[in-house]
């Protein structure tokens, strides 16, 4: 395992994703408290550490919330809070009182309406960045750059994700089988890196070495990666880790 540091952002490569993943359950479980609010993303390479949290007792959070979702029915089988429930995490925050947040949990969902199930989950998140301080997120890159729910065809071009009012934002892509998505918008991100914000950045896999070099090499004059936000977030004072089985250079 090396630990490097390009442009401050925190660089672990490791020989393989279980290594990886180890060393970002470290990093959470020593950076987290019952003032912490701790944010979920779905995906495979996550799913190790959700599962030894689940195991960990004294694993304490304020509330966790789910950065991204593909809207349906909830518990969809599709759906991140499905699989991060699985792990039986979610379980056991509920055993310690600890509110689980996605918007498709009963007090925001609304059927056959993702407008109106997004505008109540973005009035939860605005509260949980205004009145905590302290954040751990665990975010995963694709290979096509994209980060949360934010794809390339949108990044830099749609209103919903370049305005600087929204905190959630939910909209219809073709990437997907199910193509309407919630996501937490790069807004959103930016207000969480200014406060004493902790990002954990999984890239693993061989199709991902291009993708890393859009995270600590970005080209202003070919921003279409979304991923290329954390560049820029390092100026706003939240740490960000990423933490890779491929090389960075």
């Amino acid at each position: 395992m090396n630990n490097i540091s390009n442009n401050h952002i925190h660089i672990i490569t490791t020989i393989n994703s279980a290594e990886g993943t180890a060393e970002a359950f470290d990093l959470i479980v020593n950076n987290t408290d019952n003032q912490t609010i701790f944010w979920f993303s779905g995906g495979l390479s996550p799913q190790s550490i959700y599962i030894q949290l689940a195991n960990t007792k004294d694993f304490k959070i304020a509330a966790g919330v789910l950065i991204d979702e593909r809207y349906g029915r909830p518990n969809h089988k599709d759906s991140n809070e499905l699989m991060i429930r699985n792990t039986g995490l979610i379980t056991s925050l509920e055993k310690k009182d600890i509110v689980f947040f996605s918007p498709l949990n009963d007090m925001f969902y609304t059927p056959n309406s993702i407008e109106k199930t997004t505008i109540k989950y973005s009035k939860q998140i605005k509260e949980l960045i205004t009145n905590y301080k302290k954040h751990i997120l665990i975010l995963g890159v694709g290979h096509d750059g994209h980060t949360a729910g934010i794809f390339p065809n949108l990044f830099t071009n749609h209103p919903k994700f370049i305005s600087k009012s929204k905190f959630i934002t939910a909209y219809h892509t073709k990437v997907n089988k199910l193509q309407d998505r919630i996501t937490l918008t790069p807004h959103a991100l930016e207000i969480l890196a200014t406060q004493q914000s902790i990002l954990i950045i999984l890239v693993f896999g061989k199709d991902k070495e291009e993708t890393i070099q859009k995270i600590l090499y970005h080209d202003p004059k070919n921003p279409e990666a979304p991923a290329s936000i954390y560049h820029h977030l390092v100026s706003r004072g939240c740490k960000i880790y990423l933490i890779t089985d491929q090389k960075t250079t």
